[in-house]
């Protein structure tokens, strides 16, 4: 991880450190104020301030992303690991659980070839509701 940072031209300091390890050990996105929560354990003088600069930091370099809103309003923050993801979310709880394929990969294709427009990403989201929710 002190490789990373580097290779950014980030300075390793403790907070970047408790940021990076905490979204490198999560498979799913996590909002900013679950990122300063799980940095608390680590880190108790930690401030959210320092975890939303940490995290803008971080997105200008290409260290993670920010791929999915869990409410319309909320951002979350992934590592950014150069395979895009998809997710289903749970209108009621918010939980998200990872797509394990894209099925857009072929349709990309086909829409370049029509319209001639160079795709660089996309972003899929399924809202529902997840079996814990719905057999309450």
């Amino acid at each position: 991880m002190d490789l990373l940072l580097t290779n950014k031209g980030l300075k390793k300091t403790k907070a970047r450190m408790s940021v990076l390890k905490i979204l490198s050990h999560t498979a799913y996105p996590l909002t900013a104020e679950e990122v300063y929560q799980n940095c608390l354990k680590e880190n108790p003088t930690i401030n959210l301030s320092t975890v939303y600069r940490i995290l803008d930091t971080f997105l200008k370099k290409g260290l993670i992303l920010k791929p999915v809103l869990k409410d319309d309003v909320t951002a979350c923050y992934i590592i950014n690991s150069h395979h895009h993801k998809h997710y289903l979310i749970c209108q009621e709880c918010k939980s998200m659980v990872n797509i394990d394929f894209c099925p857009f990969d072929e349709y990309e294709k086909y829409i370049e070839a029509e319209t001639d427009f160079t795709i660089l990403n996309h972003k899929f989201e399924i809202i529902g509701i997840c079996p814990d929710c719905k057999y309450k």
